[in-house]
């Protein structure tokens, strides 16, 4: 509620009985909360039986040697992602890939072969045990122990010049946060690049993330239309904490057609 608003029981309480009053207060309530969850959650959507799958990444295959298969399906492995020391890569079966990061790091896996045009929803099947101790995006610390990344058309010029360019992106990661109406500003890449938190299940819990890219993008970088995806990364990123290490999961990345003229994706 605003500073400055009025209840609205006490608004009204001097010319509605009680009991009509009481009814008008629960509805008033109710109204209020299905504004704030639809304003949470305008970006969140899942797939429908109508939906075409585009491109679906299952890391429940990746078998032994994980990064052997991020090689295989087109991934380039950057920085500390290609040290078995820093970052440890495991396939399993059940979870997926596991990623158990032994110490502070930085590291990523790049695709960037892809052009889908009029992606709908993305969704994400994941999982974090233990984050990175200092960690806390609220506060400005900007690491997490797993993040998807979305690249969207050709490369742009960064905002720093010591910067590689890069194109438009969405990072998406998990939090104990929660989900937010608005995403988060990097310190770099402040007009390129967007990073929207979601709530997990819980520590060493499954949580199936869905998001649709035509209302976040167009919303997020006040665009008409959203260029093709064309690359998804893998990024871990404990660097300069004083215990860097973390461990989390990555079971499936799905991307669906957008529906033309269909209605929009609705909140899980």
């Amino acid at each position: 509620m605003l500073k400055n608003q009025v209840p609205p029981c006490r608004a009204i309480r001097n010319v509605v009985l009680w009991p009509e009053r009481r009814r008008l207060c629960r509805f008033l309530f109710v109204l209020s909360l299905c504004s704030f969850l639809a304003a949470t959650s305008v970006f969140a959507g899942h797939p429908t039986a109508d939906e075409t799958v585009l491109l679906s990444l299952d890391f429940t295959t990746t078998g032994p040697d994980a990064r052997q298969w991020l090689k295989r399906h087109g991934f380039i492995l950057k920085k500390d992602m290609e040290n078995e020391r820093l970052i440890r890569l495991t396939g399993t079966k059940n979870k997926g890939l596991l990623i158990s990061v032994e110490q502070a790091a930085f590291g990523l896996a790049v695709r960037r072969d892809l052009d889908f045009h009029d992606v709908g929803t993305v969704e994400v099947q994941w999982g974090v045990a233990r984050y990175p101790k200092g960690a806390e995006w609220q506060r400005g610390v900007h690491r997490e122990p797993l993040m998807i990344t979305l690249f969207f058309g050709p490369k742009v010029a960064a905002d720093h010049f010591y910067l590689p360019d890069s194109p438009f992106f969405i990072g998406l990661f998990l939090g104990k946060d929660g989900s937010r109406a608005s995403p988060f500003l990097g310190k770099s890449y402040r007009q390129t690049g967007r990073y929207y938190c979601f709530d997990d299940a819980g520590e060493n819990l499954l949580t199936t993330s869905s998001i649709d890219i035509d209302v976040a993008y167009k919303k997020w970088f006040a665009a008409d239309v959203v260029p093709p995806l064309t690359g998804i990364g893998i990024e871990v990123d404990t660097s300069g904490l004083a215990d860097g290490s973390a461990l989390a999961w990555l079971k499936k990345i799905v991307l669906y057609k957008r529906i033309q003229g269909g209605k929009k994706n609705v909140h899980r």
